[in-house]
């Protein structure tokens, strides 16, 4: 099982809780801790901290929209050199910011990024679906 595993879990069920809840106000954070990587705000417009790597740590812990955005842009220009961790952590911040469509995708590259990191699991990945482009830009490495 890889390292990330409950990691992923946590911020799955986390990013799926507001899905089916029913609320006045639309949900704007979610609090999830990974340690070493991530840490959400503790209070609203606070910002959270981030780890996964100097060249996105400012952008990811920013409350603008356009920085997270820079961190995606960066992450698309090279998205092999990017860890699963960092693609969660731009999901969590997307969802953030209010680009729950965007963090949708994300989460679901860096959940295959991290099945895929285990060599064992690439054969049955590619026995029973074909790769589509964003396999190839963004889950394999």
């Amino acid at each position: 099982m890889s390292i990330f595993s409950k990691p992923f879990a946590v911020a799955a069920i986390l990013l799926a809780i507001p899905c089916g809840a029913s609320a006045a106000e639309p949900v704007r954070q979610v609090g999830i801790t990974v340690q070493p990587f991530y840490e959400s705000a503790r209070t609203p417009g606070a910002q959270p901290r981030v780890a996964v790597g100097k060249q996105y740590n400012d952008l990811l812990s920013s409350n603008k929209p356009e920085d997270i955005l820079a961190a995606r842009d960066l992450i698309v220009a090279t998205p092999k050199l990017v860890t699963p961790m960092t693609l969660m952590v731009l999901a969590i911040r997307l969802y953030d910011v209010g680009l729950r469509d965007d963090a949708v995708f994300w989460f679901y590259a860096a959940k295959e990024r991290s099945y895929l990191d285990d060599a064992k699991n690439v054969e049955a990945f590619t026995a029973t679906r074909k790769r589509s482009d964003a396999d190839a830009k963004f889950c394999w490495k």
